[in-house]
């Protein structure tokens, strides 16, 4: 991982999303702060092997310790739509410390939606394109203010 980070580096990446669990779920938290540290000017993203934790509030306090910059989380569900009141409580007091970016399922047709109900800057979504057809269309663009 530590090459991979280098490699993002002289690659000019904005940033890099990793998540490292001790066996038993919970955030490896040494090792985070350090990848963490060998990332930086890099924005870091502890990605959704946090969800696999079953405190979500003390993984979140957990992976802000260790310095990152934005969390990938459903809510701990398969979904960020299944899981967006724990991904609102999630970010709610924390968004000044720690981005929350809601993930797993969010399309276009229930972004606005989940942004509204939690409150979060961020997200991550898959915009894919299935066929030669929608290659033809215009870009869709919805406003989520």
């Amino acid at each position: 991982m530590r090459h991979d980070i280098r490699h993002a580096q002289s690659l000019g990446a904005n940033g890099v999303v990793f998540g490292i669990l001790t066996p038993d779920h919970r955030v490896d938290k040494e090792r985070t702060r350090q990848l963490v540290e060998l990332a930086r000017p890099l924005s870091v993203t502890f990605h959704r092997a946090f969800d696999l934790r079953s405190d979500l509030d003390a993984a979140l306090e957990d992976v802000i310790s260790c310095g990152a910059d934005r969390i990938l989380t459903s809510g701990g569900s398969q979904t960020a739509l299944e899981g967006v009141d724990r991904i609102a409580h999630l970010q709610k007091g924390r968004g000044r410390r720690i981005r929350v970016m809601p993930g797993s399922g969010v399309r276009a047709s229930n972004v606005a939606d989940l942004v509204k109900r939690t409150a979060v800057l961020d997200v991550h979504t898959s915009l894919n394109c299935k066929g030669l057809s929608c290659s033809r269309k215009p870009a869709q663009h919805q406003s989520i203010s």
